[in-house]
Protein backbone atom coordinates (compact mmCIF):
# COMPACT_ATOMS: atom_id res chain seq x y z
CA UNK A 1 0.00 0.00 0.00
CA UNK A 2 1.68 3.78 -0.71
CA UNK A 3 1.87 5.99 1.88
CA UNK A 4 -0.46 8.82 2.39
CA UNK A 5 0.63 12.11 1.98
CA UNK A 6 0.64 14.54 4.64
CA UNK A 7 0.74 18.25 4.45
CA UNK A 8 2.85 20.04 7.09
CA UNK A 9 3.28 23.89 7.98
CA UNK A 10 6.32 25.59 10.28
CA UNK A 11 6.63 28.85 11.00
CA UNK A 12 10.28 30.55 9.96
CA UNK A 13 9.35 33.99 11.47
CA UNK A 14 7.08 35.27 14.35
CA UNK A 15 7.21 38.83 13.50
CA UNK A 16 5.13 38.50 10.04
CA UNK A 17 2.86 35.02 10.68
CA UNK A 18 1.05 35.67 7.55
CA UNK A 19 4.73 35.54 5.31
CA UNK A 20 5.78 33.20 7.76
CA UNK A 21 4.10 29.71 6.91
CA UNK A 22 5.82 27.11 4.27
CA UNK A 23 3.53 24.39 3.42
CA UNK A 24 5.95 21.00 3.05
CA UNK A 25 4.35 17.78 1.77
CA UNK A 26 5.94 14.52 3.18
CA UNK A 27 4.71 10.91 2.57
CA UNK A 28 3.67 9.11 5.94
CA UNK A 29 3.19 5.47 6.87
CA UNK A 30 0.91 3.58 9.41
CA UNK A 31 2.83 1.68 12.02
CA UNK A 32 1.42 -1.53 10.83
CA UNK A 33 2.85 -0.66 7.51
CA UNK A 34 6.27 0.26 8.69
CA UNK A 35 6.16 -3.53 10.53
CA UNK A 36 4.93 -5.16 7.74
CA UNK A 37 7.25 -3.76 4.83
CA UNK A 38 10.17 -4.31 7.40
CA UNK A 39 9.39 -7.79 8.49
CA UNK A 40 10.00 -6.55 12.25
CA UNK A 41 9.26 -9.40 14.84
CA UNK A 42 9.00 -7.46 17.56
CA UNK A 43 7.96 -4.02 18.91
CA UNK A 44 8.37 -3.15 22.71
CA UNK A 45 7.53 -0.14 22.81
CA UNK A 46 6.08 3.27 21.22
CA UNK A 47 6.35 6.38 22.57
CA UNK A 48 4.95 9.48 21.21
CA UNK A 49 4.19 12.86 21.92
CA UNK A 50 3.02 14.49 17.90
CA UNK A 51 0.83 17.24 18.68
CA UNK A 52 -3.00 16.04 18.41
CA UNK A 53 -1.63 13.18 15.73
CA UNK A 54 -1.19 10.18 18.58
CA UNK A 55 -5.01 9.42 17.60
CA UNK A 56 -4.02 8.32 14.11
CA UNK A 57 -0.60 6.91 15.01
CA UNK A 58 -3.07 4.52 17.12
CA UNK A 59 -5.84 3.73 14.43
CA UNK A 60 -2.33 2.37 12.18
CA UNK A 61 -0.97 0.97 14.99
CA UNK A 62 -4.15 -1.83 15.33
CA UNK A 63 -2.56 -4.42 14.49
CA UNK A 64 0.84 -4.01 16.08
CA UNK A 65 -0.85 -3.39 19.61
CA UNK A 66 -2.86 -6.69 18.67
CA UNK A 67 0.31 -8.82 18.08
CA UNK A 68 3.08 -7.42 19.84
CA UNK A 69 1.43 -5.38 22.68
CA UNK A 70 4.50 -2.76 23.14
CA UNK A 71 4.56 -0.93 25.93
CA UNK A 72 3.01 2.81 25.35
CA UNK A 73 3.77 6.27 26.29
CA UNK A 74 1.47 8.42 25.00
CA UNK A 75 1.15 12.86 25.59
CA UNK A 76 -2.96 13.23 25.67
CA UNK A 77 -3.23 17.49 26.09
CA UNK A 78 -3.68 17.95 22.75
CA UNK A 79 -7.43 17.61 22.01
CA UNK A 80 -9.95 17.43 25.08
CA UNK A 81 -10.93 13.89 24.36
CA UNK A 82 -7.50 12.92 23.84
CA UNK A 83 -7.85 10.27 27.37
CA UNK A 84 -10.92 8.85 26.17
CA UNK A 85 -10.59 8.79 22.41
CA UNK A 86 -6.96 6.95 22.96
CA UNK A 87 -7.90 4.83 25.37
CA UNK A 88 -10.79 3.25 23.48
CA UNK A 89 -8.46 2.94 20.16
CA UNK A 90 -5.68 1.35 22.27
CA UNK A 91 -8.76 -1.23 24.11
CA UNK A 92 -10.27 -1.85 20.79
CA UNK A 93 -6.77 -3.37 19.42
CA UNK A 94 -6.35 -5.57 22.44
CA UNK A 95 -8.45 -5.38 25.06
CA UNK A 96 -5.96 -7.21 27.58
CA UNK A 97 -4.34 -3.25 28.22
CA UNK A 98 -3.95 -1.65 31.42
CA UNK A 99 -3.83 1.77 30.68
CA UNK A 100 -3.21 4.70 33.28
CA UNK A 101 -3.08 7.82 32.91
CA UNK A 102 -0.99 10.40 34.44
CA UNK A 103 -0.54 14.24 34.58
CA UNK A 104 -1.61 14.50 30.51
CA UNK A 105 0.49 11.24 29.59
CA UNK A 106 -1.58 7.90 28.70
CA UNK A 107 0.76 4.75 29.64
CA UNK A 108 -0.19 1.28 28.40
CA UNK A 109 1.14 -2.49 29.13
CA UNK A 110 -0.13 -6.11 28.95
CA UNK A 111 0.61 -7.60 31.78
CA UNK A 112 3.19 -10.24 32.19
CA UNK A 113 2.51 -13.92 31.18
CA UNK A 114 3.45 -15.77 33.77
CA UNK A 115 5.18 -19.11 32.67
CA UNK A 116 3.74 -22.58 33.32
CA UNK A 117 6.91 -23.54 35.10
CA UNK A 118 6.38 -21.09 38.49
Amino acid sequence: MAPPTARLFRERERETPCDSVQFVEIETTTIDDFVEENGLERVDFIKADIEGYERHMLKGAAKTLKRFAPKLALCTYHLLDDPEVMERFIKEANPVYNVVQKRKKLFASVPERKSEST
